[in-house]
């Protein structure tokens, strides 16, 4: 990836989900400060943003390690929820005990959302945020797993539970309907876009729009990468 380059996921699934996920490298960053990566998995239904942690090309193999467990156990097919709960379940050891050229463990955070109409399942742990957005109104589905340390430490980069640490995972189902929108976010867009901000630009934009112009607020707001994926449900009919 160039320094300020996006990556984008755009698809659609039988008419029934709409789906736009964008990664971007900080204006100004070399690759190895990307350290995270929205996930899609377009013919399942399956979004999430993966936030590598422990510096560097460290983080980088976090979410590389992540991506592949989720390729891996969505690919065997089953339930999918359970899919990717032990893809992330599989990935924690491997982050504590990391293979040769690291040393030392390192971590992850994962929101994920499996969107099976007329249901939804977020799988959480670490500092990104999942939403619900039906009509103008916006509903957090996560809680954040941030340490306050005080003003010497920067809190969003201090986490209570992630992948490779205290690793217990927040499960959540909902019911969805025609025209709801999913979305998950990265800790930069968290601690940059204020809730109302957000709903307005997830609620006026496809899903393809509303993930680029999230990650290009975020990005212009600090010195940091940034990756959102977002999901609008087609009709009801369509479900």
């Amino acid at each position: 990836m160039t320094r300020g380059a996006y990556t984008t996921c755009v698809s659609a699934n039988d008419g029934w989900l709409e789906v736009g996920a964008t990664t971007r490298l900080g204006d100004g960053l070399y690759p190895h400060h990307l350290q995270r990566r929205a996930y899609v998995d377009r013919a399942r239904g399956v979004i999430a943003v993966i936030r590598g942690y422990g510096g560097q090309s460290t983080g980088n193999a976090a979410v590389e390690i992540v991506a592949e467990e989720l390729d891996r156990s969505l690919a065997a097919g089953g339930e999918l929820v359970a899919a990717v709960t032990g893809a992330l379940e599989a990935a924690s050891p491997r982050l504590r005990d990391p293979l040769p050229p690291y040393s030392g463990g390192f971590h992850a955070g994962v929101t994920a959302v499996v969107i099976a109409p007329p249901l939804a399942t977020v799988i959480h742990i670490g500092g990104g945020r999942a939403y619900l957005v039906r009509t103008s109104e916006l509903r957090r589905l996560t809680a954040d797993h941030r340490m306050d340390l005080g003003p010497t430490f920067a809190a969003h980069t201090v986490l209570s539970r992630a992948l490779g640490g205290t690793d217990q995972l927040d499960v959540l189902e909902l019911t969805v309907d025609g025209g709801d929108r999913l979305v998950v976010v990265d800790d930069t867009i968290a601690r940059t876009i204020p809730e109302p901000e957000l709903a307005e630009v997830v609620a006026r934009s496809g899903a393809v729009g509303a993930a680029d112009e999230l990650v290009t607020r975020a990005c212009a707001r600090s010195t940091s990468s940034a990756a959102a994926a977002v999901a609008t449900l087609g009709p009801r009919e369509r479900l």
